[in-house]
C-alpha cells in the first residue's frame, strides 16, 4: 500500500519550489518551441523534454497523477488526466505577461528592484514592437534590439 499527498493545486504553484520550477519549465519549453529551429534550441528543447519527464515521474510517485504537457495555438499548460483538468493553463494572450510581472505579483520587492524589472519590461515591450516593424531583419536577440532601437539607448 502506498500513501500519496494531496494536492493544493494553488499552493503547490505558488508556494513550492517544485512547483515554481515545473510552471517555469513548461513556459520555457513553450517559448522555446514558438523559436526558430536552430542547433542550441534543439538542445534545450531536449533538455526540457527530459526534465519534463522527471517531473512527471514525481508527481505520479508523490501525488498519484498523470501529468501532460499540452499546447494549442490559444494556450499551453499542464494537464491532469486522473481529474481531467489542468494544473497550470495560460492563455496566449495572457502569456506575454513577463517573468517581471510575475515576480512583481508573487512577493514584496524593494521599490529600486520593482522599478528596475518594470524598466526592463518596457525595454523588451520597445525590442518587441521594433522586431514586428522590422521583418526583414535577421533574427535578433531581444537585448540586441532593445540597444539598436533609440527608445532602449540611455
Amino acid at each position: 500500500m502506498s500513501c500519496k499527498m494531496l494536492l493544493n493545486r494553488k499552493k503547490f504553484l505558488n508556494e513550492t519550489e517544485f512547483g515554481r520550477a515545473m510552471e517555469k519549465l513548461v513556459r520555457e519549453w513553450d517559448s522555446l518551441l514558438e523559436t526558430k529551429e536552430t542547433p542550441k534550441t534543439i538542445r534545450k528543447e531536449a533538455h526540457c523534454m527530459s526534465q519534463w519527464e522527471v517531473y512527471q515521474l514525481a508527481m505520479k510517485q508523490f501525488y498519484g497523477l498523470d501529468c501532460y504537457f499540452t499546447r494549442t495555438d490559444e494556450y499551453f499548460g499542464i494537464w491532469i488526466e486522473d481529474d481531467a483538468s489542468f494544473l497550470l493553463k495560460v492563455d496566449r494572450g495572457q502569456e506575454n505577461e513577463s517573468a517581471a510581472g510575475e515576480l512583481l505579483s508573487r512577493q514584496p520587492i524593494k521599490p529600486e528592484v520593482r522599478e528596475a524589472l518594470e524598466r526592463t519590461q518596457r525595454l523588451a515591450d520597445v525590442a518587441e514592437k521594433y522586431s514586428r516593424s522590422v521583418p526583414d531583419q535577421p533574427a535578433k536577440g531581444v537585448m540586441e534590439l532593445v540597444l539598436e532601437h533609440p527608445a532602449g539607448r540611455t
